[in-house]
């Protein structure tokens, strides 16, 4: 499920950058940006490596500092055997303008959220972005329906899961034609 990390870069010279890489998935997530203190303290709560698009097992996560030259390095490394909280069986039906979605619920989570688009690529943060997105969220159950707005093509759906540590698990995309 999601981590929580504990980040302290200290540096004499100006910090410009200080961010968290993932290798596996060849991502970096910025946690400080343009001057950033000397002595950089930060807790990150509720950081899912699967929204990365990180699989399951062996997970690295570096900590990288880039100074006012640009020269960046990595001060400190994390290895963790890491499991993803997965959300199955996603099934859809089409009927009279409304689409149905269902999906197996999982003990680890509290609430799901359900993001879908007659567009390609969808994921939780570009889901309202896309061609006929919505968003329902913090559903309490394991299932939810929207209107169909465009039943001559297909909806590409994902269901995302909540628990204390945040959106915490996803589905395989789904798409119902």
């Amino acid at each position: 499920g999601n981590l929580t990390l504990g980040v302290t870069a200290s540096d004499t010279d100006v910090m410009n950058k200080v961010s968290l890489y993932l290798p596996n998935a060849e991502r970096s997530f910025v946690l400080c940006s343009n001057n950033c203190s000397p002595d950089f303290q930060a807790t990150i709560t509720g950081f899912n490596p699967q929204f990365a698009n990180e699989i399951a097992g062996a997970l690295r996560i570096e900590l990288i500092v880039e100074d006012n030259l640009g020269n960046s390095a990595i001060v400190d490394a994390l290895s963790v055997n890491w499991q993803p909280i997965q959300i199955s069986a996603v099934s859809a039906s089409r009927e009279n303008g409304v689409v149905t979605v269902s999906w197996s619920g999982n003990s680890a989570l509290e609430r799901y959220n359900l993001y879908a688009a007659t567009a390609l690529g969808i994921t939780a943060e570009n889901a309202i972005e896309l061609d006929n997105g919505i968003q329902q969220l913090a559903i309490n159950g394991t299932a939810a329906q929207f209107t169909d707005a465009d039943p001559s093509k297909n909806y590409h759906l994902l269901v995302t899961g909540i628990n204390n540590g945040g959106e915490s698990g996803k589905s395989n995309p789904y798409i119902i034609s």
